[in-house]
């Protein structure tokens, strides 16, 4: 877009978003104006989740050495102490020793659906959760509690256009719907009708690990700007809420985040802490900067795109790591083994290209076949090898456990958890839990 307006002054292109940085996309289109759309705005009702636990409580044991890991998993915090300072002094002391001791990664479907039988009166719920996995625990719990007219649906990316459509259907008088969703309903999809919103404050996305040297999926918690944006979906048509599962300490974020009823006032459930809320990024990372390399550079080249483009994007991709990226699908067999150098320009004991314009890389057969695959090309490039030797159902199990969103065994002792392991136990694990049932998948996942 930005190479093709200045050649064609009557195109007009309109970028909209609710979410982004509108300044430094005005910068890159040469200071072009903003348009701000206020639109109809009504109270909404934010709820923390140290309010949330005084209607309803909730027991958690409490862990074996008292602490509190912060929301990367990381370090050990002083749990009270970290807590008190942020919040109010007359903090209910068995709310104070419930967040003390809780894993706000960790959802909670039990209670988020005991949460939505008290406070749903009705119209639509709707409840923002990671991924697909995490949408079905929540939608069975759902169905083992609220009684029959509570119509409980799933919304989320690998659904039927015919399948998101049930989403809009009316309700019958009497009837109340629960629609559990990924971040697919902040922005891309309205549901209508909605008066509760129960926000996890988590979703699910690409992180590169250095170690690892490849991408996988984990899940994180959304930025300040996503989360008032998954408030905005609740008050449009009447009375609402939001439950947020996280405490909040800041009242100047709150008395801006209380403004996002579209057409009735609202009500927000957030399910995290304020700590938490506190240490969210103010706005989303750009895309280009989390989404794995290998994989863009892949498609670049099975679309024949120039790879100098990207470091012309709104947020450069630096020189180095498109670089790296064509050095490793080198050595993973999907380039040409020239290292992509123009014909004619490489000699011996020449040393690897630095600028982009030199290389003009070539896609091999494999890949092709990597480019084709919805995982990390390292990953890929593992379950189709395993193909190739004869082990492929083994080799697909431990790639799927590779690139895993969700840890199976996430509730095993950290001892065990956190151990390193050869692939062969991953595969053994995996094959295991498959051919469990649900009673004894439980049973797997706390013992390995």
């Amino acid at each position: 877009m930005q190479t093709i307006l200045p050649k064609n002054p009557h195109l007009k292109a309109i970028l909209m978003s609710a979410t982004a940085d509108a300044e430094s996309f005005a910068s890159y289109f040469g200071g072009c104006p903003i348009v701000t759309v206020p639109g109809r705005q009504f109270p909404v009702s934010i709820n923390y989740l140290e309010d949330t636990l005084l209607s309803l409580p909730l027991n958690i044991s409490a862990p074996e050495d008292g602490s509190l890991c912060d929301r990367e998993g990381g370090m050990e915090l002083s749990a009270e102490d970290k807590l008190l300072t942020v919040l109010d002094e007359d903090t209910d002391v068995e709310v104070l020793r419930t967040l003390t001791r809780m894993d706000e990664k960790e959802i909670r479907p039990q209670y988020i659906a005991r949460l939505v039988q008290m406070k749903l009166k009705e119209g639509t719920c709707l409840i923002f959760c990671p991924g697909k996995a995490e949408i079905d625990e929540v939608m069975s719990a759902c169905s083992n509690i609220l009684p029959k007219h509570y119509q409980i649906m799933g919304l989320h990316g690998t659904m039927t256009a015919a399948q998101q459509r049930t989403v809009f259907a009316e309700l019958k008088p009497g009837q109340r719907r629960v629609v559990v969703s990924t971040n697919v309903a902040e922005t891309s999809v309205t549901v209508p009708g909605v008066t509760m919103v129960v926000d996890t404050g988590l979703e699910r996305g690409p992180v590169y690990k250095a170690l690892r040297g490849m991408t996988r999926l984990v899940t994180r918690f959304v930025s300040q700007a996503a989360s008032t944006q998954r408030a905005g979906r609740a008050g449009r048509l009447g009375p609402g809420s939001v439950y947020r599962m996280y405490i909040y300490s800041s009242k100047d974020v709150l008395a801006q985040a209380v403004s996002t009823g579209r057409l009735g006032p609202g009500s927000v459930y957030r399910m995290y802490s304020s700590f938490t809320f506190n240490g969210m990024m103010k706005q989303d990372n750009p895309e280009i900067l989390t989404t794995p390399l290998l994989n863009v550079v892949l498609l670049c080249m099975q679309l024949g795109w120039d790879l100098t483009s990207l470091e012309q994007l709104p947020t450069p991709v630096p020189k180095k790591r498109i670089l790296t990226a064509l050095t490793t699908l080198k050595s993973i067999g999907a380039l040409t083994s020239d290292g992509g150098v123009k014909q004619g320009e490489r000699r011996p004991g020449m040393p690897s290209p630095t600028v982009i314009s030199d290389i003009e890389a070539n896609l091999t057969p494999f890949g092709h076949a990597l480019g084709a695959l919805p995982c990390d090309p390292l990953v890929g490039r593992f379950a189709v090898l395993g193909r190739a030797f004869g082990c492929q159902s083994t080799a697909i199990r431990i790639a799927s456990a590779l690139g895993a969103s969700k840890r199976i065994f996430r509730n095993s002792p950290p001892l065990i958890r956190d151990a390193p392991s050869d692939l062969l136990s991953q595969d053994l694990k995996v094959k295991a839990w498959l051919q469990s049932g649900n009673r004894e998948r439980r049973d797997l996942e706390h013992s390995y």
